[in-house]
């Protein structure tokens, strides 16, 4: 069942890439420049490789608040896996099912812990794809002003924004609710048990604001990359289609792409940044689209590859025991 419903995804995917194609709202013969632009293509997967590094330091950072210490270039290669999952999975779920298996590895007292603290590092990073077309909308007020949908967007934006941060928060600093928890009815204990764990471990990050923030900081720049890529795309296939509202457009087209529908976004994507695009006076939304994802599909080789050589028994510098956490 599980394996007919992946197919049907797919196919959902490739389904979209053929309407729109047929449609005439994108073609194939302007990549062709592309590959005769070979500098620009190794530009890109640089970036993109670079853009996984970062990431790799967000996801270092991520564990120090709870007192596990993972090297970075351990980080590195858990990320590029993940970005081969990625790619082959549907939404970001296969990535965090991988990096989910290599840091829980050898660390059996402390899998709950390890599991919940990769989500939030994935949370974070949903967080901060949703903050960048926040921090950009203030240099694009007489476009928002003009595309009422492009408006609702940002509306909506701002508003998951809020809700995240306020849950947060709320799970964080409040002691109410953890002390809630606590003194429940046992009958309840066994519903209650994982929320519990949560509460105690996002607790831990009540002392660990630095490492927040610059997790958060590096998720933005790391997010931000995504448009240099995408403009660097563009600049074989149509110079003149080049624009700087593509700073605004491609993270609204990045959080419709990382919706769960398809593998990686596949058809889902390029359909969102058409109509992003198209609505705002632009063109090449798909074709950057596809161009980005011939390049990711390299860096996902790349993750291929360390995948089959392995990453050995345990990513951090020594596991965790059943009793403690491995303090730095």
């Amino acid at each position: 069942m599980r394996r007919a419903f992946r197919i049907l995804r797919l196919a959902l995917g490739a389904a979209i890439l053929v309407y729109l194609y047929r449609s005439g709202m994108f073609t194939l013969r302007p990549l062709e420049k592309l590959w005769a632009s070979w500098p620009i293509s190794v530009a890109g997967i640089a970036i993109l490789l670079a853009d996984i590094f970062i990431m790799g330091i967000r996801t270092c950072w991520m564990f120090e608040p709870i007192g596990m210490h993972l090297p970075i270039w351990k980080s590195f290669q858990l990320n590029l896996v993940a970005s081969f999952f990625t790619n082959v999975i549907p939404g970001a779920a296969g990535g965090d099912v991988a990096r989910i298996f290599y840091t829980t590895k050898g660390n059996p007292g402390n899998r709950a812990k390890v599991t919940i603290v990769v989500l939030l590092d994935r949370g974070v990073g949903l967080f901060s794809m949703l903050v960048l077309p926040l921090l950009v909308a203030p240099f694009f007020l007489e476009l928002l002003r003009n595309v009422r949908v492009l408006r609702d967007l940002m509306i909506v934006d701002a508003a998951a924004a809020v809700a995240m941060l306020a849950g947060f928060l709320l799970c964080v600093y409040n002691d109410w609710m953890r002390a809630l928890v606590a003194t429940s009815s046992p009958r309840w204990e066994r519903w209650l048990k994982l929320p519990k764990r949560v509460l105690d471990v996002l607790g831990d990050y009540r002392g660990g604001a630095k490492q927040l923030l610059g997790a958060l900081a590096m998720s933005v720049v790391a997010n931000a990359s995504v448009i240099l890529v995408m403009a660097l795309a563009l600049l074989p296939i149509n110079p003149t289609w080049l624009s700087w509202k593509m700073c605004l457009l491609v993270p609204l087209g990045q959080l419709a792409n990382s919706l769960p529908l398809t593998p990686g976004g596949l058809g889902v994507g390029e359909a969102a940044f058409h109509s992003l695009f198209e609505m705002s006076g632009l063109h090449g939304g798909v074709e950057s689209v596809i161009s980005w994802r011939i390049w990711r599909a390299v860096v996902g080789l790349i993750g291929l590859g360390v995948y089959l050589g392995g990453l050995g028994r345990v990513v951090f510098d020594q596991p965790a025991s059943a009793e403690g956490d491995v303090k730095r």
